[in-house]
């Protein structure tokens, strides 16, 4: 496998675990509020209340969070939100949990800092999974 392809996988391998991350907070929110529901007894197991009216969902509750993004086929989504995407020694990934909570000079050491650690464990990932020749 070609550099240039192992670079592909590597990124390919980012955003998957970035949307498996997303999609598992999603469900656990939802596994959530159904548990709470039916601990008060408010399990009614359809979109209806007891008079026939149809529920929905409530406004945001705020409008600090902008516009929802959109996502058109062959674009982008970037999660500049999250944070950085973070490579440990094994290749798995992680990002940093109080990112939010960061000052702007905080985010810029760590984003530096970030940075050169994954160059490090990026090459030497790249190292050890190469093809060793016989």
């Amino acid at each position: 496998m070609g550099k240039m392809s192992r670079r592909l996988l590597l990124a390919a391998m980012l955003f998957l675990s970035v949307l498996v991350a997303l999609a598992a907070a999603s469900a656990a929110e939802s596994v959530t509020a159904q548990a709470g529901e039916q601990v008060l007894g408010k399990d009614t197991g359809s979109n209806a209340n007891e008079n026939g009216e149809v529920l929905t969902l409530p406004g945001a509750a705020s409008s600090d969070e902008g516009p929802v993004p959109k996502l058109e086929v062959g674009g982008k989504l970037i999660f500049d939100t999250l944070g950085p995407i973070i490579i440990n020694s094994d290749g798995t990934t992680r990002r940093i949990t109080n990112w939010d909570k960061l000052t702007e000079y905080e985010r810029e050491l760590t984003l530096r800092k970030i940075r050169q650690r994954n160059n490090e464990r990026r090459e030497k990932l790249e190292v050890d999974t190469a093809p060793k020749e016989l």
